[in-house]
């Protein structure tokens, strides 16, 4: 099985599947990230959008990370704050 069928991306264009790949490795595991990969990265984007596309994931992934450390993810107060009225 392909990287694509692996991860349900058979139906982006290519340059869409090799950035999702790129971005699944990078949260994943991002030692695995190899030069064939930004090879195929590099086929579809100039250096600066790779460098953009990498700053967005890791602040992502921070995020989500800083959020889930500090129980953010769990309950939104403002929210029920709102509901409460």
């Amino acid at each position: 099985m392909d990287t694509t069928q692996r991860s349900g991306t058979a139906h982006f264009h290519a340059a869409k599947q090799v950035a999702l790949e790129y971005t699944t490795g990078f949260c994943t595991d991002s030692a695995a990230i190899d030069d064939e990969l930004m090879e195929r990265l590099t086929e579809h984007y100039e250096s600066g959008e790779i460098v953009e596309l990498t700053l967005v994931i890791g602040k992502s992934l921070s995020m989500g990370r800083f959020m889930q450390v500090l129980g953010l993810d769990q309950d939104c107060s403002l929210q029920s704050q709102l509901a409460q009225g």
